[in-house]
């Protein structure tokens, strides 16, 4: 009886862990350091496949290209691609060098050598290729991204030379990118800024992220707030990980709460004292080091207040969330936006557009300004009158935009936009429709 006992109490543990998992978890995990053009990465190998092992404890199953060349990364992409319309949560994680050009985000193959402009679209592969893939027929699904690719990258300085006048067109580090509705993205550093590779096994980020994702019953969020104090510690305030939430429902990668402890860090204790104490002494080291080096001190205790501040003020979009999203109407919609439309078949560049909303008396009308990408060539852009209305759908609410060009470069016809309303009102997510043409699109509030 004993060891019936002791069968069933097994069983049932089984099947617990097996329903806690029952979501269908896909990921692509690349690792790109074996850059044939220019100076190796010695980590992003290292990252990937620790990612990659990471992934597999908390249930994914993971493509992988470890120091994969164009045509090695594209066939990752396309696996992945194929696994997207039955996944629950799907998740790209990058690792080696990337770099901005013209606000677009691209990741670098590790045979490209991007001699020339024209060699990006060839040898690169751009981030939003990837983003619209995992946003196909999966509208408010789960995605998450996390780019490890920040890192000083030379190949965008041969590029520069290349592009003469144009280069200012070259930004450094990564652009913020256009998220959909239930994406998180995660940057390893701020926009614009360069990462650090690290001189460990793994890079600063990347060693923080794996260690805490064994961490039972802390969401995504919540995680992501301990690596940014791990990695601000561990670089002495000179990388602060980023990240964008347009998440709809919680991502644990592991939800058993209780039955796991955070294993030992050889780095600085993670309460909240022990973190100032390390930042105090981080901060007296930097200005050892200035005084030596007569280099520009580390303001560290500005980092720690700003820390402070990002977490403070994600509790409070939280908090302003939950309680505008049962009160969400079409007045909340009035004001500035930029946008993006692009089209299904791929064929075409993304148009970024600005947009107008004005609500009055029950009544929402606006004009839209885009590059001119379609009409007669002697006008630079093109014009469009709209009318909005919003519908109260479950579980977000639904924006309707009817989109009228004005004539403006003989173009007259019309464009139907349907979109999800993000709980803070600040983002709309859908698919816009004229004929047989069709595609996604994204909307963003500008105002404060």
């Amino acid at each position: 009886m004993r060891w019936l006992i002791v069968g069933l109490v097994a069983l049932a543990a089984a099947g617990w862990h097996s329903a806690a998992r029952a979501d269908n978890r896909v990921a692509l995990v690349v690792g790109n350091g074996a850059y044939r053009a220019t100076t190796p990465l010695a980590n992003p190998l290292n990252d990937a496949r620790d990612m990659a092992a990471a992934l597999k404890s908390a249930g994914f199953t993971v493509v992988e290209a470890f120091d994969a060349g164009k045509p090695a990364f594209d066939r990752a992409l396309r696996t992945f691609a194929d696994s997207l319309a039955a996944a629950d949560v799907a998740l790209f994680f990058y690792a080696g060098h990337g770099l901005q050009v013209g606000t677009q985000n691209y990741l670098v193959p590790v045979d490209a050598k991007l001699e020339r402009e024209r060699d990006l679209e060839f040898e690169a592969v751009r981030l939003d290729f990837v983003l619209r893939q995992m946003e196909i027929d999966r509208e408010g699904r789960t995605s998450i991204v996390i780019l490890d690719a920040c890192r000083d990258n030379p190949l965008s300085r041969n590029l520069a030379r290349s592009m003469g006048t144009r280069s200012t067109a070259i930004g450094k580090g990564l652009a913020a990118a256009s998220t959909g509705l239930g994406t998180f993205i995660v940057y390893s550093t701020q926009p614009g800024n360069v990462a650090l590779d690290g001189d460990g096994r793994n890079s600063p980020f990347t060693s923080a992220l794996v260690r805490h994702m064994n961490v039972k019953g802390r969401n995504l969020p919540a995680l992501m707030i301990e690596v940014r104090k791990d990695v601000v510690s561990a670089t002495s305030g000179r990388q602060v990980p980023w990240d964008h939430s347009a998440l709809t429902t919680d991502f644990y990668f592991s939800r058993d709460a209780g039955t796991a402890s955070l294993p030992p860090s050889p780095g600085p204790s993670l309460d909240l004292a022990a973190l100032q104490e390390r930042l105090r002494q981080l901060e007296e080291e930097a200005k050892q080091r200035a005084v030596r080096a007569k280099e520009p001190q580390v303001d560290v205790a500005l980092l720690q207040e700003r820390v402070n501040r990002f977490e403070q003020e994600a509790r409070q979009r939280e908090q302003a969330a939950k309680r505008k999203s049962a009160t969400l109407d079409l007045a909340d919609m009035a004001g500035r936006w930029s946008g993006t439309y692009s089209y299904s078949s791929g064929t075409q560049q993304p148009v970024n557009f600005s947009m107008t909303l004005n609500v009055s008396s029950g009544t929402c009308a606006g004009r839209i300004e885009e590059p001119n990408t379609f009409g007669n060539p002697s006008s630079k852009f093109l014009y469009a009158n709209i009318t909005c209305a919003l519908e109260q759908t479950a579980p977000l609410p639904t924006l309707v935009v009817n989109k009228t060009y004005d004539g403006t470069g003989g173009v007259n016809h019309s464009i139907v936009y349907r979109g999800s309303v993000a709980a803070d009102g600040r983002l709309v997510t859908g698919t816009w429709r004229t004929g047989t043409l069709s595609g996604p699109f994204h909307l963003r509030r500008q105002d404060p």
